[in-house]
């Protein structure tokens, strides 16, 4: 499935909250089983786990609408089996999800310095 295939999902699971807690619950097993291929972006997977988590929790208010949906996209091309390369083949199945991770990580690094802000500053309003 391609990104604009995700993407387009994306938008769909965006205004569903509960939707979006189920993909970060298959996003979270399957990353538990992967993390050593994960690892050059693990602490990138987790900051996207945890945002998205805020975010839906009602928490963090202040994530844009084009951020939500790329880290929607990103979750979903990552626990989709059948991507560019499969999941399933040994050494780089996952090598595009690392890519696509890293790739939304760099595109949305503003709002995700917005979230650490927030987050060290005792989840007070952004200015």
């Amino acid at each position: 499935m391609s990104w604009e295939k995700h993407e387009k999902q994306a938008k769909q699971i965006a205004t569903d909250k509960d939707e979006i807690k189920i993909l970060l619950e298959e996003a979270d097993e399957k990353a538990k089983r992967n993390r050593n291929p994960l690892s050059k972006i693990w602490k990138d997977f987790a900051d996207l786990m945890r945002l998205l988590t805020a975010f839906v929790k009602g928490e963090y208010k202040y994530l844009p609408w084009r951020s939500l949906v790329m880290i929607i996209g990103a979750l979903l091309y990552f626990i989709s089996p059948l991507d560019l390369i499969p999941d399933f083949l040994p050494f780089g199945g996952l090598a595009d999800d690392v890519t696509i991770i890293g790739f939304v990580v760099k595109a949305i690094r503003r709002d995700i310095d917005d979230f650490f802000v927030w987050e060290e500053e005792g989840f007070e309003e952004v200015k």
